[in-house]
């Protein structure tokens, strides 16, 4: 609404293979936002993606840069796109931002206060995911004290054991998992319990040491 454009888009590089994923937007349908993957230094978004820089482009008709790269659409009247830098420096994503006929072209002025709003949202980003790794954090501290207070308050191996394999399960997530310990006169490691396994999984019950 401030920058007065018809469309924008807020992508973030995927953990996986760097490529540029909408991840939220205005103005643009759902084909668009649940198709658009972007490689690194393709188009617009993946040459600021690239290089850090920020793209001012009144006329990508006209625009040396793009001969013969992006395609020119007669309803645009100007568009931007600027980095997201996270608190490393490295570039996290990009903020774009499109105007439509007869809106007038953006100028240097726009291109200035939608780097200030691209700095906003890179900090908002950076300290939500920040809280989410710390609520992990403290889940997984949780986690381990409740454990430790299990040991700690019965002697029954089997209660304990059975908790020790519910926390883990839960909290890193797999779904199977087995707890082994020294039988000391046949010096191997036992079988003493276990979560997701079969009778018909072929996992040993002796280990030797």
């Amino acid at each position: 609404a401030v920058m007065d454009g018809q469309t924008c888009s807020l992508m973030l590089r995927n953990e996986r293979d760097g490529a540029l994923v909408i991840e939220a937007s205005y103005g643009l349908s759902d084909d668009i936002v649940k198709g658009a993957r972007i490689g690194v230094g393709e188009g617009i978004a993946g040459r600021v993606a690239a290089t850090g820089e920020a793209m001012l482009i009144q006329d990508v008709g006209t625009d040396p840069r793009f001969a013969n790269v992006v395609q020119a659409r007669s309803d645009v009247s100007g568009s931007m796109c600027v980095p997201l830098r996270a608190q490393d420096g490295t570039v996290s994503g990009v903020l774009s931002i499109r105007r439509h006929h007869p809106k007038p072209a953006f100028n240097d002025d726009d291109l200035k206060l939608f780097g200030v709003f691209a700095a906003h949202a890179a900090l908002a980003i950076s300290n939500s995911e920040l809280y989410i790794r710390l609520n992990q954090k403290i889940q997984e501290m949780s986690t381990i004290s409740d454990v430790l207070h299990a040991i700690n308050s019965t002697l029954d191996l089997e209660h304990v054991l059975d908790h020790i394999l519910n926390s883990i399960t839960t909290i890193v997530g797999f779904d199977r998992c087995c707890v082994y310990l020294l039988d000391e006169r046949t010096d191997e490691f036992v079988v003493h319990a276990c979560r997701g396994y079969s009778k018909t999984s072929g996992i040993p019950s002796r280990i030797k040491h």
